[in-house]
C-alpha cells in the first residue's frame, strides 16, 4: 500500500507507512477488548502477541525506512519561494482594481465592478494577513460584529500607506451595501458570498481560484510561486533573518494558524547562504582554527573559509544534516 521498494529501504508514500502502524495497533487493541468481552481466551492471547510484536518490530523496521524516505525527500524537493518583486507587482495590481472599481460603484451599482471589487478584497486580505485561504474565503458576515478594535491612531499608523479611497473602498463593501443589488441572498452567512447555492451550501468566493487568476494578471516573473502555501512558507522564511525572540515566533505561527514545531520544521525553508556561513563558522571554532593560539596565520584562516562553507555544503547534499537519528 505505501509503496515499498524492491531494496525495502524506502517507500512511495512513507506517510502512509507510518500511519499504517498506528492504525493496526488501533485494530489490534480492539480486537483484545472484543475478545475480552466474548471470553475467547485464545483470540485474546493471539491479538496481544500480535500487537507487542507490532509495536516492538515496526519502529525499527518500517517507520525507520519510512522517516528515511521523508529526510531524503525533503532534502531532495526544492521549494522556490515568490520573489520580492512579484509580490509586490500583485499588490500593485490589486490596488489599482481597487480603486478602479470603487470609482465605479462611486457613481452607480455595476455587477461587474461588485464582483471585481469583492475578488480583490478578499485576495488583499489574504495576501496581506498570510492566513489559508479557506479561513479566508469562510470570513463569516457576523464576525464584522465581534472583531476586537484598536484606537484610531493605531491604526493610522500601522496602515498610512493605505489611501483615503482604499479604505473607503473596503468600507463600500465591508458594509454589504450592494449583496441585495448583486444577487446574494439575505441568507447567505459568508462575507465573501456570492449569488447561488453549491453543494447545499451557500456559494462564496474561492480563494485558491483567485490567487492562481491574479497571479497571471499581474505579470508576474514566476505566477506559479504566487500561491497561499508557498506565501505562507515565505513570511515564516523571511523572518528567519530577522532573529526573532522564541516568542515573537510564537506569536506569529499563532497568528498564522499553527503551531511552533510545524512553523519551524515545515513553513520555514532552510536559507542555504546563512547556515553555511554561520555553521561553517561555529565549526571551525569547535575545531580552534579561530584560537588565539594557533600557529595558522590570518592569510591562511581566510584561505580555508571557503574550504569549510564547501565541505559543509556538500556534507549537507549528501544528508548528513539532518539524518535520522539511527536506533542502535
Amino acid at each position: 500500500m505505501a509503496g515499498l521498494n524492491e531494496s525495502g529501504t524506502g517507500f512511495k508514500t512513507p506517510s502512509l507507512a507510518t500511519s499504517l502502524g498506528t492504525l493496526l495497533k488501533q485494530v489490534g487493541m480492539l480486537c483484545i477488548s472484543v475478545w475480552i468481552r466474548s471470553q475467547e481466551k485464545q483470540k485474546q492471547t493471539f491479538a496481544e502477541d500480535f500487537v507487542k510484536l507490532l509495536t516492538e518490530d515496526y519502529g525499527t523496521t518500517i517507520n525507520r525506512a519510512a522517516l528515511e524516505t521523508q529526510a531524503k525527500n525533503k532534502r531532495q524537493s526544492k521549494i522556490v519561494l515568490p520573489l520580492k518583486e512579484d509580490i509586490q507587482k500583485l499588490q500593485r495590481h490589486l490596488r489599482d482594481s481597487l480603486r478602479a472599481n470603487y470609482a465605479i460603484l462611486n457613481e452607480n451599482f455595476c455587477q461587474t465592478a461588485w464582483l471585481q471589487l469583492a475578488e480583490t478584497a478578499l485576495l488583499s486580505i489574504q495576501l496581506f494577513n498570510r492566513r489559508r485561504a479557506g479561513e479566508i474565503e469562510r470570513i463569516l458576515v457576523d464576525d464584522l460584529s465581534s472583531f476586537e478594535k484598536i484606537d484610531e491612531k493605531s491604526i493610522g499608523e500601522a496602515f498610512q500607506n493605505f489611501t483615503i479611497e482604499e479604505k473607503q473602498a473596503a468600507q463600500k463593501y465591508t458594509l454589504l451595501r450592494h449583496r441585495s443589488q448583486a444577487g446574494v441572498s439575505r441568507q447567505n452567512p459568508y462575507l465573501f458570498g456570492i449569488p447561488g447555492i453549491l453543494k447545499g451550501d451557500y456559494k462564496y468566493l474561492s480563494a485558491c481560484r483567485l490567487m492562481r487568476k491574479f497571479a497571471y494578471e499581474c505579470g508576474a516573473k514566476q505566477p506559479g510561486t504566487l500561491r497561499g502555501t508557498v506565501l505562507r512558507k515565505h513570511v515564516a522564511t523571511m523572518c528567519a533573518n530577522f532573529n526573532l525572540q522564541d516568542s515573537e515566533v510564537a506569536d506569529l505561527a499563532s497568528f498564522m494558524g499553527h503551531a511552533d514545531k510545524i512553523h519551524k520544521e515545515i513553513y520555514r525553508q532552510p536559507i542555504l547562504t546563512r547556515e553555511i556561513l554561520h555553521i561553517s563558522k561555529l565549526l571551525e571554532a569547535v575545531q580552534g582554527d579561530n584560537d588565539a593560539d594557533s600557529d595558522i596565520d590570518s592569510d591562511e584562516n581566510e584561505e580555508n573559509e571557503p574550504a569549510a562553507a564547501n565541505l559543509l555544503l556538500m556534507a549537507n547534499a549528501a544528508g548528513f544534516a539532518g539524518q535520522p537519528k539511527r536506533e542502535e
